[in-house]
């Protein structure tokens, strides 16, 4: 989906950190049907450096998150994530936007389509993002054009999980139009080519193409939603893959009934790569929704539910049903600190009993600030 680089500027600017520190139990760290227990703790650094020069905005930050097992140490890990931006206004018109960003993460188990297992590491995963946008018109214009250009580079270090290696490039044109003051006509294509780099028994490269119209409409200044549907379809360059093709959709909610409830809906309608040998992508549909609530100024209660529908049709007609939902409540304790405490629960069904898996955690920690506050 495009994004209006003009909908993302920012008025603050200057030096932000931002600290969170969690002690965490975990009732099934493998996310596996046999459930193995663990406590960690968890260090997630967060700092950026936002400036202005006349009317274009730059920005460069580094988050990082280390996990340290009680029991289990091989599984220690480290995330690191170094990114960069540039907006440009360059008229009343045009502006543009670019973003690049390396990222070294583990890849959490059970979030992708394969079964889990109890290993001696989680895999590792080496990732690199460019993105450039040129935007033609204002969010208030009569029209808009919105033209975006993005390259990913995903490499896997260990675990033999190098056959899921590739490289996409991606290129999205949006149109709006308006219809009324407060009401957009949108018209959205895209088109990505997938490149595996490992060469298997299978070729998973691909080329997906998306054709999505829909609306934007702004109620007021605290409602706000999008909804776009259409046709996606992926053809494989390995004809033992089946294709895809079918309905996509997306949709997102905002609605701040009042000046201390946020409620956020979500919808898609879309494929995933997948991380089994011998089996392309698959559908996804996917639903979000997420309340966050202020008790007082100083109480605050996040709760959000989120429900995945994976159909992966390639070689046994599997259907996956992903569950998440999580509980925090936060205590302003002074203006730079944040205590708080959460609970989360997330389960997997399958029709082959071997991916499934249950999980419950238990949060308790602490987030300080320091200069201009990150969101």
């Amino acid at each position: 989906m495009c994004v209006s680089p003009n909908s993302v500027m920012a008025k603050e600017t200057g030096f932000g950190a931002q600290t969170k520190i969690s002690a965490l139990s975990d009732s099934n760290i493998f996310r596996t049907r046999n459930e193995y227990s663990e406590q960690l703790l968890a260090v997630e650094p967060w700092v950026s450096f936002k400036e202005e020069y006349g009317k274009h905005d730059f920005d460069i930050s580094y988050r990082g998150k280390y996990v340290n097992y009680k029991n289990n140490s091989a599984l220690n890990y480290g995330d690191h994530k170094v990114s960069g931006s540039a907006i440009f206004d360059h008229s009343s018109k045009f502006m543009s936007h670019f973003k690049v960003s390396l990222e070294d993460k583990i890849e959490t188990p059970g979030i992708n389509n394969s079964i889990t297992q109890i290993i001696d590491e989680f895999n590792q995963r080496h990732i690199v993002d460019f993105s450039a946008i040129g935007e033609y018109g204002r969010d208030n214009s009569i029209g808009q054009f919105i033209l975006e250009y993005k390259k990913s580079s995903n490499t896997y270090k260990n675990n033999q999980q190098d056959f899921r290696d590739y490289d996409s490039d991606r290129i999205t044109a949006s149109f709006f139009y308006r219809l009324a003051p407060k009401t957009r006509l949108l018209i959205e294509a895209s088109s990505s080519d997938v490149k595996y780099n490992k060469n298997t028994n299978f070729n998973y490269s691909s080329r997906y193409n998306n054709y999505l119209i829909g609306a934007e409409w702004q109620a007021t200044a605290k409602t706000k939603s999008v909804f776009k549907i259409g046709l996606q379809e992926q053809d494989f360059e390995n004809n033992a893959l089946n294709d895809i093709s079918g309905l996509s959709y997306y949709a997102d909610i905002y609605w701040r009934a009042n000046t201390y409830s946020l409620l956020q809906l979500g919808a898609s309608r879309t494929t995933s790569e997948s991380s089994e040998i011998g089996i392309g992508s698959f559908i996804r549909n996917s639903y979000t929704a997420r309340l966050t609530h202020s008790l007082s100024n100083t109480f605050s209660v996040n709760t959000a539910f989120k429900f995945n529908k994976d159909d992966v049709v390639f070689s046994d007609n599997r259907t996956d049903k992903y569950r998440n939902l999580s509980f925090n409540l936060t205590h302003k304790t002074h203006k730079d600190f944040n205590l708080f405490i959460g609970t989360e629960f997330s389960q997997r069904d399958s029709i082959d009993t071997r991916y499934e898996y249950d999980v419950r955690t238990i949060s308790i920690g602490i987030i300080g600030h320091f200069g201009r506050k990150l969101k």
